[in-house]
């Protein structure tokens, strides 16, 4: 077992993730019964922050858990579904499209949630929203609150 460090370039560099049909959908966004903010809030709170107070300070997310068959193979991500879409999302905010134009977030398990990803890359964040399908809506809102985040940055 390795115990390897990457930064978030090294780890969506020229990658393919794979959200195996275990996981769970994305929800992280959901607000907890007695919170007020969402979990996307706060990781990007505490990446903006780190980002506007210790700009050459490392900053860590936790880990990640994903299997690789060899060098170049698509990663299955067993844990870290969340944090991993959230940062796709960051950098759609971000419109950084192409540092993402060989990342490929692979949802085919969820095929609505496959094509809206892959949409809204295309589309440079710009796309109509169905609310009916549960992995959307969130990512929606998700982009939503990484806007209201991220905009002391962005502005």
């Amino acid at each position: 077992m390795s115990n390897n460090i990457l930064t978030i370039k090294e780890y969506f560099d020229n990658s393919t993730f794979i959200i195996p049909h275990y996981q769970r959908g994305y929800k992280w966004s959901a607000k907890e019964k007695d919170e007020e903010k969402s979990s996307v809030y706060f990781f990007c709170e505490s990446i903006k922050n780190a980002y506007l107070n210790n700009k050459n300070v490392d900053y860590f997310i936790e880990a990640v858990t994903v299997v690789q068959e060899k060098k170049a193979a698509p990663i299955v991500l067993v844990d870290g579904q969340q944090r991993t879409t959230t940062l796709y999302l960051i950098f759609i905010v971000l419109e950084e499209f192409d540092f993402l134009k060989d990342v490929i977030l692979d949802y085919k398990i969820r095929k609505d949630s496959d094509e809206y990803l892959k949409n809204l890359l295309a589309s440079e964040g710009k796309i109509e929203v169905d609310t009916t399908v549960q992995d959307i809506y969130y990512f929606n809102e998700a982009v939503k609150t990484i806007e209201e985040v991220l905009n002391e940055v962005l502005n």
